[in-house]
This record gives C-alpha cells, structure tokens and sequence, in this order.
C-alpha cells in the first residue's frame, strides 16, 4: 500500500491507464486515500470518541459491591470512522476516578472464515476460487 506515501506527495486520485494491469497496490492506495479524506472531513465535525446516536447506559451495583455499567447500540466516532457499537458491560470498582475507553480491535477475515468470500460466479473459470481477504473493525 503506497497511500500514506502518495498522501505526502500531495496526491489525491489513483488515474487508471487502459491497456495497463492493474495492481493489487494500486487498489489498496485507493481505500487509504478515501479513508484519509473520510477522516480529515470526519476530525473536522467530530472529536476522537464522541458519541453520535445511541449508547444511553445504566449502572447497576453488584453483589460484589462493583458497578455493572451496560451500555446499550449505538455509534461511536473513533480513529476518524463513525462506527457501530453492538452494546455490551464493563465492571468499575467504584473506588476512585475510573475510566471507560472504547478502542477498535481489527482482525482479517478470509475465505476460510468466511465461505461467501469465495467467487460465486456459477460457470466461469474463477467459480469458487478465493477472493480478497476482508478486514474486520469492532469496536470494544
């Protein structure tokens, strides 16, 4: 991927030749050159964290003594995406100041993962071959 390289020279687009293959780079410095004008208009609106819909919360104490915090789907605004929150807890001690942070766990999901990553193609030479890996972001 030459995107964070092509992001320094100033450039904006990836201009595809005919007659000329296309790189597997090529296509990777298209997604990081969206994802950095996505961001920088994003950084414009919003602040790393913010909360866009969603999220109410309830804080109930536990048996323990702690505090079970739930909170509940909503969208979050991290590392220059609005992205999507399926809910979920988190346990405070409720000594002191604490802090809950939300942070973004990316893994690569391939066809050994995912079966309908596989070309569906009925007939052609590529039927059920493998297909580009996705990447998976969730936030926590």
């Amino acid at each position: 991927d030459r995107g964070d390289e092509s992001i320094k020279k100033g450039y904006t687009k990836v201009a595809f030749n005919p007659n000329v293959p296309l790189q597997q780079s090529e296509l990777t410095e298209v997604q990081t050159l969206l994802e950095h004008h996505l961001k920088r208009t994003g950084d414009a609106i919003f602040s790393d964290g913010d909360l866009i819909s969603g999220l109410d919360f309830d804080i109930k104490e536990t048996p323990e003594g702690d505090l079970l915090v739930t909170f509940q789907p909503g969208l979050i605004y991290l590392e220059g995406l609005v992205r999507n929150y399926d809910g979920g807890s988190v346990t405070l001690s409720g000594i002191g100041d604490e802090t809950i942070n939300a942070y973004v766990e990316s893994t690569i999901v391939t066809n050994v993962d995912d079966a309908t990553l596989l070309d569906p193609t009925i007939g052609a030479p590529s039927e059920s071959s493998k297909g580009a890996d996705r990447v998976k972001e969730v936030v926590r």
